[in-house]
């Protein structure tokens, strides 16, 4: 029985596009993880101490690493995706176009 889970594990992922591969996309998270912790204990002292002129921009620069992070977690299915974290989407949702207006 394991065997035909197995199989069809595997098969699945022949069948993907190399874009999806499983291991390649942990390890590209893993990665933007990593430069945004970086960017979060470097970001203060440049904002602080070596531009201060750029403080404001530099509020910014985590951002779009973040959003790259749920957004590559969310295409290769790593994310839980339960009633929690479908509440806290819409809620997202609805803050942005509370926002935006």
């Amino acid at each position: 029985m394991n065997a035909i889970a197995d199989r069809r594990s595997d098969s699945a992922l022949r069948d993907l596009p190399k874009i999806f591969d499983p291991s390649r996309t942990i390890h590209r998270i893993r990665q933007l993880i990593f430069l945004y912790l970086l960017l979060l204990i470097f970001e203060g002292a440049f904002r602080k101490w070596i531009v201060p002129q750029l403080s404001a921009p530099l509020l910014l620069i985590r951002d779009p690493v973040v959003l790259l992070i749920y957004l590559l977690a969310f295409r290769a299915k790593i994310f839980p995706h339960n009633i929690w974290v479908i509440t806290l989407e819409i809620i997202a949702v609805l803050s942005w176009v509370t926002g935006i207006i």
